[in-house]
């Protein structure tokens, strides 16, 4: 889990090419963590605290709240979550910006 996040923080920073052999790398990683035993929870469904974590934090998400997209993969074995998955979650539920003076 260590190294797929740091390829993940490591790509924005990288050249198309080498972009592509990260992603290649972060998927088979991910392969290799199912085939241990590993749950990818990277699902876009709906909103649980226990499996995901909202961002950006503008207030504290209610479970069953739709998910738009999932921004980084959680991982857990069995029922334990190791880390929970970054969502972003649909614009229905978050609250309006700030509009300035």
């Amino acid at each position: 889990m260590d190294l797929y996040d740091e390829l993940e923080r490591l790509q924005p920073s990288l050249d198309v090419a080498a972009q592509e052999v990260a992603d290649h790398c972060c998927g088979r990683l991910l392969e290799i963590l199912e085939r241990s035993g590993v749950t990818i929870l990277a699902e876009n469904t709906t909103f649980d605290p226990k499996r995901h974590s909202a961002e950006p934090v503008r207030e504290s998400p209610s479970e069953g709240a739709a998910i738009e997209a999932t921004l980084s993969p959680g991982f857990a074995v069995g029922r334990r979550v190791f880390r929970r998955a970054r969502v972003k979650l649909a614009a229905s539920i978050l609250p309006p910006p700030e509009s300035s003076p």
